[in-house]
Formats: structure tokens, C-alpha cells, sequence
């Protein structure tokens, strides 16, 4: 019989496999102290020792732990960089210690704090992989964070790939230097190797419980640091975490985490298979696109079904990385509407888009919402 020890490497190369992500080309792990990253970063050295002898020199400096300190909690968020720093020592690696500059963080959160220290942090993790050429940055989402990810999504109004949550593996949107805003790398892009090369941030942990990571800790006494601001209700992530999904569990099914985590398995193959079908929709009817002007054939898309369509438009949004955040399923389907009308119209969208059709010619252009 497998131990738990055993059953949660497995788990962890299961993850690691999904998100194709290959340590050996490099691999930044992302370390805040807290006990789902500590788990992270101890089990995947457990699992690259019966691999390879990790952490042999051939292989040793392919793996580097880095901690961000976003300055926020004070002698706190020092002690927890501190903490880090021994515990990189400790196991011989590498370590990054990143530190957002005092103050960045307010400036920039237009009343989302928490949504600023992703941004910040994923941009400095992100720099530090292209700078050390490595492919890949993982941090410890796992599958109660998932379980959270998607309730928080169906709260605020999601679709289909809101549905989906967090994927294994995606492309970092890492801003270059002196420009202000965020390159979207497409799924075509495959994270490779090399300082200029697209960095991948893989979520090795999705499929494992919060309670399997406690008890991986605790069987291993491996120590950790404890962030009280978990337990502050000041954010939704937080109340979702410490009463809704409890009171689900508790009161509908035990099970609530892993049911969401199968509903974003299912979402995330149906959009997989919907951005298929989109992508030839665009490529059929784009005529001309840069990220402040797309010109498509209107004729074409008129003879695409409306849900398809609103689905492709979407995708194009990504593309081009246009503001996706005040576009609701309204916005969509006004703009679809126009479309399969076949009557000349011209509208604003949310972003600053400024939406015309003229004949057979759909034209979308970016301009400052202001103006």
C-alpha cells in the first residue's frame, strides 16, 4: 500500500506532466512560506531526487526558489523573506528574494489591492525566469484554491471560461521594459528556452487537497509561516474560502471542492474545443489586425451561429489584449447582433472600442475612452 508520502509525489509528477512542464529547462519555483508552498517546493525536490539524484550539478541550477515580498505586513513580510531564505539554504538551492517597490502597490490597485499583488508578483517572477532563461514558473494553487477560483468567478458573472478556473499551465504576461502595457501571449506560443523566450506558470498542485498538503507537512515536520491576513474576511477570496465553501461542505456536499474541480475540467475541454472552432473563424474572416485597429469580413462571420461567434469575438479580444473586464454577455451580444444584422451601425464597447460596420466590413478600433 502506498504511503501518503509516496501518494503525494505521485500526485505531484501527475500535475507537473499535465502542465508539460519539463524541470530540466528550467523551473523558478514560486515560495511565499505558507504551507501549500512550502509542500510545493519540498516535494518537488523529493520527486526530482528519485528522478534524477537532484540535486546533481548537472541539473542542480535548473531549479531556483524565489519569494516576493510585497512589503505589506511589515516586520512580517520580512521575517516570512528571511524564512524563505533558510529554507532555499537549507536544501541548496538557488534563491531569488524579489521586493516591490514601497507604495507601487496602492498606486497601482484602483481599489483592488489583491489584484495588484498578482500583477506585481507574477511580473517580477516572470522577469526572473526570462532572465535566468528558464522555461517555467510554478507556484502552489491547489485544488481547494481551484474549488474558490471558480465559486469567486460564478459570483461576479462568468462564462464558460470562467467555468474553467485555473489551468495547469499557461503563458506569464510579462511587461516589457518601458511599456506600461501587458503583452498577452496566445496559446500558440509554447514556453521554450531562452532569455526572449514566453514563460510558462504552471499549477503542479491543482489536483491535490489542502488537506493532503497539511498532512504532507505534518508527517515530514516541515515548518512553514502562518500569513494572518488568510483569515481576514477584508477580501471575497477570504470569505469564500473560510465560510461559503465550508458552509457547502458542511450543509450540501463533503465532496464541493472536488465536484467544482470536475465542473472546471469538463469547462475547460468544452472552451478547449470552442476556441478550436473560433480560431478558423477568425482566421477566415480577419482581414487586417494590430493591437489598435482588427478590420474583418462581415459577410463571412454572418454565417456563423450567434453563439460561436460571440465565443470568437472574445477570443479575438484576447488576441489583441483589449480590456476584457466591463465587457458583459450584453456587450457580446449587441456586438454579434450587429454583425449577423447586416445593417451598417456604430457603437462604443467598454475598453475604449470603438465598434463600426459599413457594408461587409466589420472595423474595431482602440481608442482612449477619454477621447
Amino acid at each position: 500500500m502506498s504511503t501518503p508520502s509516496v501518494k503525494f509525489l505521485d500526485a505531484l509528477e501527475c500535475g507537473y506532466t499535465a502542465a508539460n512542464c519539463a524541470p530540466e529547462r528550467g523551473l523558478l519555483l514560486a515560495i511565499s512560506g505558507g504551507v501549500d508552498s512550502v509542500a510545493l517546493l519540498h516535494a518537488t525536490v523529493a520527486w526530482l531526487t528519485q528522478q534524477s539524484g537532484f540535486p546533481a550539478e548537472s541539473n542542480g541550477n535548473r531549479l531556483v526558489v524565489a519569494h516576493v515580498n510585497h512589503r505589506l505586513r511589515g516586520e512580517r513580510s520580512e521575517a516570512d523573506a528571511e524564512f524563505v531564505g533558510r529554507l532555499a539554504e537549507q536544501l541548496e538551492l538557488p534563491f531569488e528574494l524579489l521586493t516591490i517597490e514601497e507604495g507601487s502597490l496602492q498606486l497601482s490597485s484602483r481599489g483592488s489591492l489583491e489584484e495588484a499583488c498578482r500583477k506585481a508578483r507574477y511580473q517580477l517572477l516572470g522577469e526572473t525566469a526570462q532572465r535566468l532563461g528558464f522555461a517555467s514558473v510554478a507556484t502552489a494553487h491547489h485544488m481547494d484554491d481551484q474549488a474558490e477560483t471558480i465559486l469567486h468567478n460564478v459570483i461576479r458573472g462568468t462564462g464558460l471560461r470562467g467555468l474553467a478556473g485555473m489551468q495547469p499551465s499557461r503563458p506569464l504576461r510579462i511587461t516589457s521594459a518601458g511599456n506600461s502595457s501587458l503583452r498577452q501571449l496566445t496559446e500558440e506560443e509554447s514556453p521554450g528556452h531562452g532569455k526572449n523566450s514566453p514563460v510558462a506558470l504552471v499549477r503542479p498542485m491543482l489536483n491535490i487537497s489542502r488537506a493532503d498538503i497539511e498532512e504532507f507537512v505534518a508527517i515530514h515536520n516541515h515548518e512553514y509561516r502562518e500569513d494572518h491576513t488568510n483569515r481576514e474576511s477584508a477580501f471575497t477570496r477570504n470569505r469564500i474560502r473560510n465560510e461559503l465553501l465550508p458552509l457547502l461542505a458542511r450543509d450540501f456536499n463533503p465532496q464541493v471542492a472536488k465536484s467544482l474541480v470536475s465542473l472546471s475540467q469538463q469547462a475547460a475541454y468544452a472552451a478547449r474545443s470552442l476556441d478550436r472552432l473560433a480560431d478558423d473563424v477568425l482566421n477566415n474572416a480577419v482581414l487586417e489586425s494590430n493591437p489598435t485597429i482588427c478590420r474583418l469580413d462581415a459577410s463571412r462571420l454572418q454565417k456563423v451561429e450567434e453563439e460561436l461567434l460571440r465565443h470568437a469575438l472574445a477570443r479575438l479580444w484576447t488576441r489583441l489584449n483589449w480590456p476584457r473586464q466591463k465587457m458583459t454577455f450584453a456587450h457580446w451580444q449587441r456586438l454579434s447582433a450587429a454583425i449577423l444584422a447586416g445593417r451598417n451601425t456604430s457603437f462604443q464597447l467598454p475598453g475604449g472600442i470603438d465598434a463600426i460596420r459599413e457594408g461587409d466590413l466589420l472595423r474595431l478600433t482602440a481608442v482612449s475612452e477619454s477621447s
